[in-house]
């Protein structure tokens, strides 16, 4: 029988598969054991990054609008949003939302939600909601500095509407995207602009409500002391842990002979737990950083290695993972030692005046033409469908 099952052929089997959400699709693999083989080994999950040789793959998006999978982004003025079960959803220059599957080459256009502060890539969410099977794209109407929050902004694909719900936010709300959005599980999580909360926004239900923040180092108000430092990124940075709500919290060293700590909190079963615990040392300092929004992936942790670039003129970021040690104090918390990259680190080599980011991506050839009022194949002219200054490179790297 082969990979395939009863009197179906291989290839036509996997072809289904591939057809269905990666999330449906993992609880599949409890139908028998020949089924759990099939989805593990031809439907792996990688991550995406850029290129190291012999070790990457690079997906072509032109079709789509982008250029590769699961990882990191190269981005230029297209500006990758989010990735949800191997879709991509992207923010155009000319301000709309397209999500595209880059396998099959489809793709759904969607018109910018009807406010002022649609401009910023970091007010949207991407997610996928489990119990309703629905893809939404959240848009959180604030600034980088913070504001106050009157509504959020909704768009169900497939929805016979096709256009933008308001969802009133409680009275007092606000935001602050310098701790960026983070959707896990069917949820969309940001942080107040005191710092002293995470807002939590429902997808199933459209529901709001309040998590309390971790106890950061003792300091009261927990995510207000994320002000006092300040990064190209920020010091403090809501992810996804392993589809659990993460934040990233960097504490700076004194001067760059001094190791920095970066620590990473998951929110388990209500309760704030410290997960890793990275450490920068010496001159190696300030070009490691974590990489955001996806740094956990499998056993390794992923940081980017950015010199100093007034110290070497053809330096080239890289990509390096990590595996942590686990801590005998601290059974719960693996730790990280940053240095100088190494071959049996690096994943990926990138230019250096690249702005990376990395993204979980998974094959999958799941329809777009289906949904709504505006489905369409992408043109096949690159210039046409997202100008040439738009295009950036996506690459698949296994870790």
């Amino acid at each position: 029988m082969g990979d395939g099952w009863d009197s179906i052929p291989a290839d036509v089997f996997l072809d289904i598969l591939l057809r269905i959400p990666p999330s449906p699709r993992r609880r599949l693999r409890l139908v028998c054991r020949h089924w759990r083989d099939i989805i593990d080994e031809r439907a792996h999950e990688p991550v995406a990054t850029g290129p190291r040789e012999g070790c990457s793959r690079e997906l072509d998006l032109q079709g789509c609008g982008v250029d590769s999978v699961d990882g990191v982004v190269d981005v230029a003025r297209v500006s990758l949003i989010g990735t949800c079960n191997g879709l991509l959803c992207l923010r155009r220059k000319r301000g709309d939302i397209a999500v595209a599957n880059p396998v099959i080459g489809e793709t759904v256009v969607v018109d910018p939600p009807p406010t002022s502060l649609c401009r910023d890539k970091s007010s949207y969410s991407f997610g996928y909601h489990p119990a309703t099977g629905q893809y939404k794209v959240v848009h959180v109407p604030c600034n980088e500095w913070g504001s106050d929050l009157v509504a959020v902004h909704v768009f169900t694909l497939g929805d016979a509407a096709w256009q933008w719900r308001a969802v009133p936010a409680p009275a007092g709300s606000s935001c602050l995207l310098r701790f960026g959005l983070a959707t896990v599980d069917g949820v969309t999580y940001w942080a107040t602009k005191d710092g002293e909360r995470i807002m939590s926004f429902d997808l199933k239900d459209e529901r709001f409500e309040a998590v309390e923040a971790p106890p950061l180092l003792g300091q009261q108000p927990p995510l207000g002391s994320c002000h006092l430092f300040f990064e190209e990124q920020g010091s403090c940075h809501l992810t996804d842990v392993g589809r659990k709500l993460g934040l990233v919290v960097v504490s700076d060293a004194p001067d760059e002979f001094k190791t920095s700590k970066t620590e990473v909190w998951v929110l388990e079963d209500g309760t704030w737990v410290e997960r890793y615990t990275v450490l920068a040392d010496g001159w190696y300092r300030p070009p490691q950083k974590i990489a955001l929004p996806h740094f956990a992936h499998g056993e390794h942790v992923l940081t980017i290695y950015k010199p100093f670039t007034w110290t070497c003129a053809s330096c080239e970021l890289t990509l390096e993972a990590h595996r942590p040690r686990q801590e005998r104090k601290m059974r719960t918390c693996g730790m990280v030692r940053v240095g100088a990259p190494r071959p049996e680190t690096t994943v990926g080599v990138y230019d250096i005046w690249s702005d990376l980011r990395t993204f979980a991506y998974v094959e999958t050839r799941e329809p777009l033409l289906v949904y709504g009022e505006k489905p369409r194949r992408i043109n096949d002219n690159w210039d046409e469908e997202f100008g040439f200054e738009d295009s950036f490179l996506l690459r698949l790297e296994e870790v």
